[in-house]
């Protein structure tokens, strides 16, 4: 039985690139032959910050991580991370895709 994750991307025919949507060609080899494709939604954090002080959408959430997360595929996206401790979050970090926000975007959580 498969799970769907309900996080798309969308991958190059060509050349294999993968990158979060919109893309209408493939942003490294310029080709038009793309199709979307589904995540598996897991990865682990590349690099991150504390947010004390946020704005718009997040202004009454802070402090949080918003953390650069790699995911099993090699995509990089800047992402929220909620639940996680803002104090013991490290680079490495096991994260997982919990759903997406109007106005935030991709929100992760700690595998």
């Amino acid at each position: 039985m498969s799970t769907s994750t309900g996080m798309k991307a969308i991958k190059c025919s060509d050349c294999g690139f993968i990158s979060p949507p919109p893309m209408s060609a493939c942003s490294s080899c310029g080709s038009d032959s793309v199709a979307e494709v589904e995540l598996s939604g897991k990865g682990r954090i590349y690099t991150y910050t504390v947010v004390h002080m946020g704005f718009g959408a997040l202004k009454d959430r802070t402090p949080y991580v918003l953390a650069v997360v790699e995911l099993d595929e090699g995509v990089k996206m800047t992402t929220v991370v909620e639940e996680m401790d803002a104090n013991a979050v490290q680079v490495g970090d096991a994260v997982a895709y919990h759903h997406t926000e109007e106005n935030i975007g991709p929100i992760f959580r700690p595998a």
